[in-house]
């Protein structure tokens, strides 16, 4: 239906969990014989680089090694800090010189647990490679976080060009660092190579890309098969210029080991990134073009991936704009020069003098416009790209930030209300927050910007603490206006970032929380975390419909229930969606298909309420088609428990069976009607026939049938609303999904579970004022039922006491829903393990 759509200028924000690279951490191992406990004194080598994912449920790994005394006898992973022999944890299997494997959370023996995860962070697992002249082993090396932009490159004939036929393997791990001012300075690496045709006749880093054989850019000195070395900006020779950075963040430099037998190269290994390549844009009017005398400032956090082909983006500007933000944009151009736009930021917003926002999303390369071209990822890497927001005032832009390279691990935050714990927050302000961990794990530096704060600032810190708990401050910040600028330091003489504090960070237990004075406690907080995109909860649909109007980043998932209803609409879409938990009408700015039955995910939502009706906004690509599994069947309800419990039922898909129509004139095409039905009680409801369906136009049924919509209202007066003309049916022939009891006006209580948190077991209670069949379920936040506790006959003032079992489910947030008759209660409860 062509309707005027109150579509709310939002806060826009990517809520979604990509699998960015920059969600990963890389690590590295050189391994010896002097690590061994005691000392072996061998010529054996080895090179070990490991990539931890964003969830810390695997890690990948690739290791080479030669020399050893005799063949390989075992290999493993072992629990246990440098210069102590400790037990195994993990087989390690190799072929021939090279093992190459995922360790995985799931693996049915020897799984990667959350303790083993926090032991690697520590520092504390090793590699130990056993021969029998070495049962205890011959070579080791400690697996260690590196601080800095992490690199690799598994080395075979098969990239050599033309390919080369040999049994020949290699590892090369490589750390790209800078100096304190963000210049990059050295490529350490670490090469092990091993099984050469005949004697290595020289090695080298050569600039091309993959498939393509290119020149040498730099001499590689091995020391037998292992080379460790350093490549710095400043070297007399051979120097790692700023161009040849951009190339080997592009992928385009790799490593060629040569020999006699095969001069142009027997094996090589392109060096890619790892772990992805972090940026951040620190804006504000002084790098305008000219300068902008602003009170406005924002900061902006994004990943490249490893491929080049996904930029993901979010930036929170605020602190006193001259007006209305009018629109915002990637630039291509240097400092200094006002470049052109290159692709438009997901942005919305509206108000006055002080406005403050938020705009987040994926630029990608196979975006139909504004693609990210390898062109412009060459830009980005060269540091030729800038995020610019105008105004009426500043047409030319009032704050820009050109977009830095973290030459260290990243990190970002998104601060929003839903994340305060015990108890979240409605509030609509929300925040961005980046930070670089660098010199050792030595120094956070850090900048973090607000939005659209309920009362005044009050004040803001660091908290150590997993996500769902509260726990004390750590690290007082401090902020000027909206923004914070600042570094933790291992050195400070107050509030040190330790290196207990350097783990809690590295496993994801640090949260920035800003306090105002309406919420003492803390009205939006963040975790930081080491991905862009990690950010809020997913929320039953039916939590979701409680919240109060102006609740921003909101992220639901469910299956769409109706046809577009703004079918004849160019700028918007309109679906209803529901999960186990409820429906929810969604409005879409843009263009969406999605027919009934498509499972969607909705990003960074904004709920309010137009016309009685509860709605989530969002625009087009914060919407994610992740499959058909097809209608649900509809719940059926009479007439009279529809109207009787509106407000559990709005939003779902339902059916009605032998009504007929008794009054209003079916719709010709092109319009819209109400029709009133009524069922064979005497009681009546409206149908809606929207003008987007093809139903307008169409034959009207006669006498009794059944029909199927979604339930909706409006103005408070409820009515049911199908989306095709095939959802009239003839009379009894209506599926049943559940069928609604009348409703229950005595008690009904679901108690908190005790304990909470809890782990892996809490006891769940209920009970229920009258005899009748109940349900009690738990779901994860993506809505997924993930355990039935209780589903059968309840007994009037009995009351229930049921266990649930968490062990085999990972940590975080769950709901539990009790449901019976039309009632539903939902209470949430946090699995810390």
């Amino acid at each position: 239906m062509r309707k005027a759509l109150r579509f709310v200028f939002i806060v826009a924000a990517l809520l979604f969990i990509h699998q960015s690279a920059q969600a990963q951490i890389h690590f590295t191992a050189k391994l010896d014989g002097a690590q061994e406990v005691p000392p072996v004194t061998t010529t054996a080598t080895g090179t070990g680089t490991f990539t931890l994912n964003s969830t810390g449920t695997e890690l990948a790994y690739h290791i080479t090694f030669a020399g050893l005394s005799g063949s390989l006898a075992a290999s493993h992973f072992h629990n246990g800090p440098a210069g102590v022999a400790a037990g195994v944890v993990r087989a390690i299997t190799f072929t021939g010189n090279t093992a190459a494997g995922v360790w995985k959370s799931t693996d049915a023996t020897q799984p990667l647990t959350d303790a083993l995860v926090k032991e690697l962070l520590s520092g504390r697992l090793y590699v130990n490679l056993h021969t029998a002249a070495n049962p205890a082993g011959e070579i080791r090396g400690q697996v260690l976080v590196d601080y800095g932009i992490g690199l690799s490159a598994s080395l075979d004939g098969a990239q050599e060009v033309p390919p080369v036929t040999t049994t020949a393997t290699g590892t090369g791990s490589f750390m790209l660092k800078s100096s304190s001012s963000g210049t990059v300075t050295e490529l350490e690496y670490h090469i092990t190579f091993a099984g050469l045709s005949g004697s290595l006749a020289a090695s080298h880093f050569h600039n091309g890309p993959a498939g393509v054989a290119a020149g040498v850019v730099r001499a590689i000195s091995f020391n037998g098969n292992t080379a460790s070395g350093s490549w710095k900006s400043d070297d007399a020779t051979q120097p790692l210029t700023p161009a040849l950075v951009t190339e080997l963040l592009a992928g385009r430099i790799y490593v060629n080991l040569h020999t006699a037998a095969n001069p142009g190269g027997e094996i090589r290994g392109q060096v890619r990134v790892t772990t992805g390549i972090g940026f951040t844009a620190k804006l504000d009017g002084a790098q305008e073009v000219p300068p902008v005398t602003t009170n406005a400032a924002g900061t902006g956090a994004f990943t490249l991936n490893n491929d080049g082909t996904e930029l993901t983006y979010d930036v929170t500007v605020g602190g006193g704009f001259s007006g209305r933000i009018t629109n915002a944009h990637f630039h291509n151009g240097v400092p200094g020069v006002a470049g052109g736009v290159v692709r438009n930021l997901n942005f919305l917003a509206t108000g006055a003098t002080g406005i403050a926002a938020n705009a987040a999303g994926v630029w990608k390369s196979g975006d139909a416009s504004q693609p990210l071209t390898p062109t412009l990822v060459n830009e980005l890497l060269n540091g030729n790209i800038y995020v610019n927001f105008h105004t009426s005032a500043n047409t030319g832009g009032e704050i820009r930030g050109k977009l830095n390279i973290n030459y260290g691990i990243s990190f970002s935050t998104k601060l929003t209300a839903l994340q305060e714990a015990p108890t979240p927050v409605i509030s609509r302000a929300t925040g961005t927050g980046t930070f670089t961990l660098a010199d050792g794990g030595n120094e956070l530096t850090y900048q973090v910007t607000y939005a659209n704060l309920g009362s005044a600032f009050r004040f803001a810190h660091f908290h150590n603490a997993p996500a769902g708990t509260a726990a004390g401050v750590v690290r007082d910040i401090s902020f000027n206006g909206n923004t914070t600028a600042g570094s933790w330091k291992s050195s400070d003489a107050t509030q040190p970032l330790s290196s207990t504090l350097l783990i809690e960070l590295l496993g994801g237990r640090i949260y920035v929380n800003v306090h105002s004075n309406n919420f003492g406690g803390g009205e939006i907080r963040g975790q930081v975390v080491n991905d862009v995109n990690t950010l809020p909860l997913r929320a039953p649909i039916g939590v979701s419909r409680t919240l109060v109007d102006t609740t921003f980043n909101v992220n639901l998932q469910g299956v769409t229930t109706t046809t577009d209803f703004q079918l004849s609409s160019t700028t918007g879409t309109e679906y209803y969606f529901q999960d186990p938990t409820g429906g929810l009408r969604v409005f879409i700015r843009g263009k969406i298909a999605a027919p009934p039955g498509t499972l969607i995910q909705v990003k960074n939502g904004f709920v309010y309420t137009i016309n009685n009706r509860k709605n989530i906004e969002v625009q087009g690509n914060q919407v994610e088609i992740l499959g058909t599994p097809g209608l649900p069947p509809p719940k059926l309800v009479t007439i009279t428990q529809y109207k009787a419990n509106q407000a559990s039922i709005e939003g779902q898909y339902i059916g009605l069976s032998r009504v007929s129509i008794k009054s209003g004139s079916w719709p010709a095409t092109g319009s819209n009607a109400t029709i009133i039905l009524r069922d064979a009680s005497g009681d009546s409801l409206a149908l809606f026939i929207d003008l987007d369906t093809d139903i307008d136009g169409s034959q009207p049924p006669t006498g009794s049938f059944d029909v199927v919509g979604v339930a909706t209202q409006f103005n408070g007066v409820p009515q049911i609303q199908p989306s095709a003309r095939a959802d009239f049916r003839p009379a009894g022939t209506v599926s049943v999904a559940e069928t609604v009891s009348g409703f229950n006006p005595e008690t009904f209580e679901l108690r908190q579970n005790y304990p909470n948190p809890f782990n892996p077991v809490t006891t769940i209670e209920f009970v229920l004022g009258r005899t009748q069949p109940a349900r009690l379920s738990v779901y994860d936040v993506l809505g997924h039922e993930v355990a039935v506790l209780f589903n059968r006959q309840a007994e009037a003032g009995k009351s229930y006491r049921l266990e649930f079992d968490g062990a085999k489910f990972s940590s975080g947030l769950y709901f539990y829903r009790l449901q019976s008759g039309e009632r539903t209660q939902i209470r949430k409860m946090l699995l810390s393990k």
